[in-house]
């Protein structure tokens, strides 16, 4: 964290106790024990040394003994959405900027802040560093006192705590020529025990286009620097982009297009999620998602999609909410890599193997599977717990020529189904009092339907009990209930029934 520093080892245990209270003495009363140094010289002097980053700024920077300014969230994680994100620092509050008190760090507390500001152009003021200072005592290590006394002494106004405290970390904030944020981290001797080297920590970059919007954020967790041009794959970071658009006042506002989330490794492999849009303004025709990308399978599923793959010939759009409303499309991409590029031109999709699943009912899914270049799937499945519930096979022109149905889910649409099936007289009597599990559809090229076939429970009374399929006495045969199959794969492998719908799933991908 930003107070880190390599002799807190050797500062005493009760030294968190000691910032947590430091920290609510500071919110009942901001100002209390604060020096305020007004800058005398007209010249602005630099805030902080590149050459020592542990070294305090000289004379011409305002000096806040005691203070922490409420920074509001801004530097301090990483933004989820670049529209939110300040390009500037908060300005130090009028009240603060005329106080004119001498102040010290508290000798009953363990840790204290001298808090710095630079002039920011506009007649204003912004923080350019924060400094964490801790009260001397018996294990304070006298290299940490040398230092101290070497780095800080330069500024007079610090005299009167260079007698009680050792300077620990710094927090260095920098600005790009426009003043906006660019870069900001901690600095100290982070081993004091190894050597009494200056390193840097906790490194955030940011980059903002000409509108002061946020076009990049680097947390440089691996190559600790800010990157000029694309960032380094081991970094973790985010990337935006925006348009412009009309609203409904006639105002001209921005939208997001990309938000990018990059989760980088140090072995160079990454995963990213990506939100995409191809126009910032909702509409009924706007597309996007929400992408997965792995570093070596690239694209490997779109969720929460809407308007997307429309050329597919799906099942999925006739789903609706109870309120008429589309349910979200997903897509699985199963032969990989499948470049990024197919967010930006979504009809590049249709160039690879994927699968299209869409919620049907509370816990079934509808499965299909797409070949590179088709829009037709040869099979629809409807799945539920890992199990094919339906599964409609399709000839090369795209029309129905057979279906097989697993259990009841609602006897048809109306009662709560997802598929309409009229058994009235197609059963042979013998079969009364028994529980039809299987029933294979065939249809002529007029789409009628004709019951072929069906798998039941053998047991005397089956129809009566609810039991799961496991402990079923499985017998296949004809509508009649004569016997034509011995064995469950004999049925299945003779009507090209897929249980698992594994067809649909070639990659490792769970169902």
């Amino acid at each position: 964290m930003i107070g880190t520093h390599a002799d807190r080892s050797r500062e005493p245990k009760r030294e968190t106790d000691a910032v947590a209270k430091s920290t609510m003495i500071r919110r009942r009363n901001p100002v209390a024990g604060l020096l305020f140094l007004t800058c005398l010289s007209s010249i602005h002097a630099a805030c902080n040394t590149r050459a020592n980053w542990l070294e305090s700024p000289g004379d011409g920077i305002k000096v806040l003994i005691g203070y922490e300014q409420d920074l509001g969230g801004r530097f301090a994680s990483q933004p989820a959405n670049g529209l939110d994100t300040p390009a500037f620092a908060p300005l130090l509050p009028q009240d603060i900027q005329a106080k004119d008190a001498q102040g010290i760090l508290p000798n009953d507390q363990d840790k204290g802040v001298v808090s710095y500001y630079e002039p920011d152009g506009k007649d204003g003021w912004r923080i350019c560093r924060k400094e964490d200072w801790f009260r001397r005592n018996e294990g304070t290590r006298p290299a940490s006192i040398a230092r101290t006394e070497k780095n800080q002494s330069r500024n007079t106004s610090l005299a009167p705590v260079l007698r009680s405290h050792v300077m620990g970390a710094a927090r260095v904030y920098l600005y790009d020529s426009k003043g906006r944020i660019q870069e900001t981290f901690a600095a100290a001797v982070y081993e004091p025990e190894k050597s009494e080297r200056v390193t840097t920590d906790e490194r955030q970059c940011f980059r903002f286009n000409d509108q002061n919007l946020l076009q990049l954020y680097v947390s440089a967790t691996a190559t600790n620097a800010c990157p000029s041009g694309d960032p380094d794959p081991r970094d973790t970071w985010r990337r935006f982009r925006y348009g412009a658009f009309k609203n409904d006042r006639g105002h001209t506002e921005n939208g997001s297009l990309w938000i990018q989330w990059h989760q980088g490794n140090e072995d160079g492999r990454w995963s990213e999620s990506i939100v995409f849009r191809n126009s910032p303004k909702p509409s009924p025709e706007r597309h996007g998602g929400n992408a997965s990308v792995d570093s070596n399978k690239g694209v490997t599923q779109i969720l929460g999609g809407f308007n997307i793959g429309l050329r597919d010939r799906s099942d999925g759009p006739a789903l609706k909410y109870t309120d008429g409303s589309s349910k979200p499309i997903e897509y699985y991409f199963t032969k990989p890599p499948v470049p990024v590029s197919i967010l930006d031109d979504v009809d590049q999709m249709y160039r690879h193997d994927r699968r299209r699943e869409t919620q049907v009912l509370s816990g079934i899914k509808l499965i299909e599977l797409y070949p590179a270049g088709a829009h037709q799937p040869l099979d629809r499945f409807y799945m539920a717990a890992g199990r094919t519930l339906r599964q409609e096979q399709y000839d090369d022109s795209g029309k129905l020529k057979r279906v097989i149905n697993l259990g009841f889910v609602g006897l048809n649409k109306k009662d709560g189904g997802f598929y309409d099936e009229d058994l009235r007289g197609k059963v042979g009597l013998k079969l009364k009092g028994s529980k039809l599990l299987y029933r294979v559809w065939e249809y002529d090229a007029a789409g009628k339907a004709s019951l072929i076939a069906i798998g039941w429970d053998a047991k005397f009374g089956s129809a009566a009990r609810e039991e799961p399929l496991e402990l079923a006495q499985l017998a296949f045969g004809s509508p009649d209930g004569t016997v034509g199959w011995k064995r469950e794969d004999e049925f299945f492998k003779a009507f090209d029934f897929d249980p698992i719908a594994s067809r649909a799933y070639p990659d490792p991908v769970a169902k």
